[in-house]
C-alpha cells in the first residue's frame, strides 16, 4: 500500500468531509500535462517543462550526466521528464490546496459556507474541484451584481 492510498484510507476513517483536494484530482491533472525538451548545447544537461492546457509551466526537471561519454540524449530526456512530472505533482497539490483555500475564504465572505455544507450533510460525492469552482463562480457573480468586495 502506498503512503497516499494509507493516507485515504485515515481520512475516510476519521471521518472528514471538508472540502479537499484529492489524490485522483492531482493525477488527473498530470495526466493532461505535456512535457517538452530541451537539451542545452554543448552540455549533457537536458532540462524538461512541464506544461498544462493553457500554456502555464508548472514545473521543470533536469538530468545530466557528469561525463560526456556517459551521455545518451533518450535517457536524459526521460529523466528529466519523470522530474518534471514529480515536480509538477508536488507543485499542483500547493496551487489547487491555494485555490481551494481562497474559494473557501470568499464564500465565506459573502455568505455562501452554508450553501456548500450541503454536499456534507447530504453525504453526497463531493467533487471539491466543482465545489470551489462553485464557490468561486458565485462569489464572482455576487461580487459583479453589488455583493462584498
Amino acid at each position: 500500500m502506498s503512503n497516499v492510498e494509507s493516507l485515504e484510507q485515515q481520512i475516510a476513517a476519521l471521518g472528514f468531509t471538508a472540502p479537499r483536494i484529492a489524490p485522483d484530482q492531482i493525477d488527473a491533472m498530470v495526466d493532461k500535462l505535456s512535457y517538452h525538451t530541451y537539451v542545452v548545447p554543448g552540455t549533457t544537461t537536458t532540462v524538461a517543462f512541464a506544461i498544462d492546457q493553457t500554456s502555464f509551466v508548472v514545473a521543470q526537471g533536469q538530468a545530466r550526466s557528469l561525463a560526456a561519454a556517459n551521455f545518451d540524449e533518450v535517457l536524459g530526456r526521460n529523466t528529466a521528464i519523470s522530474r518534471a512530472k514529480s515536480a509538477a505533482r508536488e507543485a499542483l497539490w500547493e496551487l489547487e490546496g491555494y485555490r481551494l483555500r481562497r474559494n473557501i475564504q470568499e464564500a465565506s465572505k459573502v455568505g455562501l459556507i452554508a450553501g456548500l455544507e450541503i454536499y456534507q450533510d447530504e453525504r453526497m460525492p463531493d467533487d471539491v474541484m466543482f465545489v470551489g469552482d462553485l464557490a468561486a463562480g458565485i462569489c464572482a457573480a455576487a461580487i459583479k451584481v453589488g455583493g462584498p468586495q
